[in-house]
C-alpha cells in the first residue's frame, strides 16, 4: 500500500480530540475556581476568571465560545446554585490530563441548594472532559444530579459522578442524568459512583416521557449495590419515547464479595414501541436480567451471546471476563 508523505512548516492546534472534530472555538475564557479571578478579563489562561457566572457572562449563544475549565489536583469548582446553561452553540472544556475517572476538572456543590444540581437547557452545546460531581456533605435535597433538557447536546469523556453522599445514595427519587432533550449524544462517558451503596430501585440515567433518541458510544455505566434493586437506566415510556442506543457499552453492579447481583439492568414504564437497543459488544457484569420478563420485547439485541443475560451465571464471569 502506497504511503503519502507530506511536509508541514508550521501548524498551530489548539486541541486534538480523539472523538469527532475538535471544537473551535470563537472565544477562549479560562475558568480556574482555585487561582482564578472574577476581575480578570478570563482571555487568557494566568487571566482567568474564578465562578462559572463570570465566565458565562463572557459568551455568547451560537457564536461557538468556549469556556475551559483549568483542572487542579486537589480542588474544583463548587456551585452554590443551578447554573442553567440556556446557552445553544458554546463549550465547556476540562484542562486537565483527560482521565474520564473522576477527571480534575471538577464542578461539584458547595451546598445541597436543591435539585437538579445543573440543567443543560441550551441546544448544540458540547462538554469535554467535566467531571459532574453529585452530592454534598449531607442532605439531599438535590435528587437530580445533571438535568439535560436541551437536544442535540455531545458529551466527551465527562463522568456523572454521583450519587456522592449516603443520603443520596438511599434516596427513593435519585437519579443520576435526567434526560428530557432529544438526540443528545455521549462518547466515552461514565455514569454513577462505585463507593457508596444505594438501595433503592433508582436509575443511573432516567429518560423522560416523549423524549426522543439517545445514543450512547464507549460507556460505562456502574453502580454500587446495597442490595439489588438500582437500575443502570429507566425509561418512561410513551408513545413518541424514542431509544437508548448503546455502542460498545459496559454495565457493571458492583457489590463487596460480588454477593449480591443487580436484579434488572433497566426499567421500562408503559408498554409503547420504545426500547433499548444494545450492539454486540456491550457488556454486563453481576446482572441476573437485562429486564423483567413481561417487558423483554424493548429490549432489542443481536442473536450473539451478550455477557450478563438471563440464565448466565455471572458469578463464574467475574473470574475471567472483569476486564476494565
Amino acid at each position: 500500500m502506497r504511503k503519502e508523505r507530506y511536509s508541514i512548516g508550521e501548524l498551530n492546534v489548539d486541541r486534538i480530540t480523539g472523538a469527532g472534530m475538535p471544537p473551535f472555538s470563537r472565544r477562549k475564557i479560562f475558568l480556574d475556581a482555585t487561582s482564578g479571578s472574577d476581575g480578570n478579563d478570563g482571555l487568557a489562561f494566568d487571566r482567568a476568571k474564578k465562578t462559572l457566572a463570570a465566565a458565562l457572562a463572557k459568551i455568547n449563544t451560537d457564536k461557538r465560545d468556549s469556556i475551559y475549565l483549568i483542572g487542579k489536583s486537589s480542588s474544583g469548582l463548587s456551585l452554590s446554585a443551578d447554573p442553567a446553561w440556556t446557552y445553544n452553540g458554546t463549550d465547556l472544556i476540562g484542562l486537565d490530563s483527560g482521565c474520564i475517572y473522576g477527571g480534575r476538572s471538577r464542578i461539584g456543590m458547595a451546598s445541597d441548594y436543591g435539585t437538579p444540581a445543573i440543567t443543560i437547557s441550551g441546544h448544540n452545546n458540547r462538554f469535554s472532559n467535566i467531571d459532574f460531581m453529585h452530592g454534598f456533605s449531607s442532605g439531599h435535597v438535590a435528587h437530580v444530579g445533571v438535568s439535560i433538557t436541551g437536544t442535540r447536546n455531545a458529551f466527551f469523556g465527562c463522568h456523572f459522578n454521583g450519587p456522592l453522599n449516603t443520603d443520596l445514595a438511599t434516596a427513593t427519587e435519585y437519579v443520576g442524568v435526567s434526560i428530557a432533550g432529544s438526540e443528545n449524544y455521549f462518547n466515552h462517558c461514565i455514569f454513577g459512583a462505585r463507593t457508596l451503596g444505594r438501595t433503592q430501585p433508582a436509575p443511573n440515567v432516567k429518560m423522560i416521557a416523549g423524549v426522543g433518541d439517545q445514543y450512547f458510544e464507549d460507556c460505562v455505566f456502574q453502580v454500587c449495590l446495597g442490595d439489588g434493586d438500582p437500575t443502570f437506566l429507566e425509561i418512561a415510556n410513551t408513545a413518541s419515547t424514542g431509544l437508548a442506543v448503546f455502542k460498545r457499552c459496559m454495565f457493571i453492579a458492583f457489590n463487596s464479595n460480588w454477593a449480591t447481583a443487580m436484579t434488572v439492568a433497566f426499567q421500562i414504564n408503559g408498554d409503547y414501541t420504545c426500547g433499548i437497543l444494545l450492539d454486540p459488544q456491550c457488556q454486563f457484569y453481576n446482572v441476573t436480567a437485562h429486564i423483567d420478563t413481561a417487558k423483554d420485547q424493548f429490549v432489542w439485541m443481536p442473536a450473539a451471546p451478550v455477557v450478563g443475560t438471563a440464565g448466565v451465571d455471572n458469578t463464574a464471569l467475574l473470574a475471567t471476563k472483569l476486564v476494565i
